[in-house]
């Protein structure tokens, strides 16, 4: 990572694939895949972006599971918070996974785990900003899909030989 809590455009290309990902937005994972490429990320450093978005997205399945198990009288049901520790650029692709999920239970333990491995504040804002606008952009691609899916039929209301 560049010093003084800069990020390079490869690490905000693999934050917002984290994004992406959470958000499960398609075209946004592969717009972001392939400028992550031409910023210079491997195919193991996208991979690992890839595989942080989607330990968040299983752990945040595992949250609201115990979330409804304990709604539906099952006080046993048990929330899974723990994980194990990720270099600063992995806890800031979590933190955008996190954002595009909309889970707050993945954000507070990624953003403790963030400043735990050394990212700035400066860092993580910069994470919380492009997951925010991936999540619009999503957001507003799947409206423009439930709106061209949900236009009413023209039907003519008399038939004219």
């Amino acid at each position: 990572m560049p010093p003084r809590g800069l990020l390079s455009p490869k690490d905000k290309e693999l934050i917002a694939i984290g994004a992406s990902i959470g958000a499960g937005c398609q075209s946004c994972t592969a717009h972001h895949v392939e400028a992550a490429r031409e910023a210079h990320a491997t195919n193991e450093e996208i991979r690992e972006a890839i595989d942080h978005a989607l330990v968040v997205r299983r752990r945040a399945t595992r949250i609201m599971l115990g979330v409804a198990e304990r709604l539906l009288g099952n006080e046993d049901a048990v929330e899974s918070h723990e994980g194990r520790a990720l270099p600063a650029v992995g806890e800031l692709v979590s933190i955008a996974a996190s954002i595009g999920l909309n889970c707050t239970s993945n954000l507070e333990m990624h953003l403790r785990a963030a400043k735990k491995a050394g990212a700035t504040t400066r860092q993580i804002r910069v994470a919380l900003t492009l997951a925010r606008m991936v999540r619009k952009v999503a957001m507003g691609k799947a409206d423009a899909v439930a709106k061209a899916l949900t236009k009413p039929v023209d039907t003519p209301s008399s038939v004219t030989p």
